[in-house]
């Protein structure tokens, strides 16, 4: 094995030195922040694109299940292609939240002595309570911290994939190579 193959394995440490070189500290942590936000939004509205387009797709194959036992084919066929998009959905997540995850991680390197955005956010999903503006509780319960939200979208798209894998299993059985070719 080469030490190029060796070193892609290897987790590099997070280099700020790119925002660092701004000599406005506020600067770099408004930029930093806004790095945040943006991968945040992103990675929502990607997730959003897919849960539709396969929430449709479902719907539609249940429909056409529902009309006529004759559709088979169309439902197989629906079934794969919601299984196939269950892979482009996780890996543009999993791409995404990396992203996220790195800027987070830049903009917590950079945050200023007296700021507390992040180190606020990290106690609070390790389980500190803060008070509110009312004096309200602000805690995210054990319950909900037992699962990240990026395990729950993988969990999620898992569902997907293995509801689309049941439905074509069901149809499957009723088709034959046969059937299907001269049915087309």
């Amino acid at each position: 094995m080469t030490s190029d193959s060796k070193s892609k394995n290897v987790s590099l440490e997070i280099k700020t030195s790119w925002i660092k070189n701004d000599n406005d500290p506020q600067k770099q942590y408004d930029r930093a922040i806004s790095l945040v936000e943006y991968y945040v939004q992103v990675t929502w509205l990607v997730f959003g694109a897919f849960l539709l387009t396969e929430t449709i797709l479902l719907a539609a194959i249940v429909s056409i299940s529902d009309k006529c036992g004759t559709h088979e084919k169309w439902v197989l066929g629906g079934a794969l292609l919601g299984l196939i998009l269950s892979y482009p959905w996780w890996a543009s997540f999993r791409y995404n939240h990396a992203l996220y995850l790195l800027h987070l991680t830049e903009a917590e390197n950079c945050e200023p002595e007296n700021g507390c955005f992040f180190t606020n956010g990290k106690a609070l999903i390790n389980g500190k309570s803060f008070s509110g503006p009312r004096k309200e509780k602000i805690k995210i319960p054990w319950a909900a911290r037992l699962v990240s939200p990026s395990m729950s979208v993988n969990l999620l798209i898992i569902i997907f994939a293995m509801v689309f894998i049941l439905i074509a299993y069901t149809k499957i059985p009723q088709l034959t190579f046969i059937n299907i070719f001269c049915n087309l």
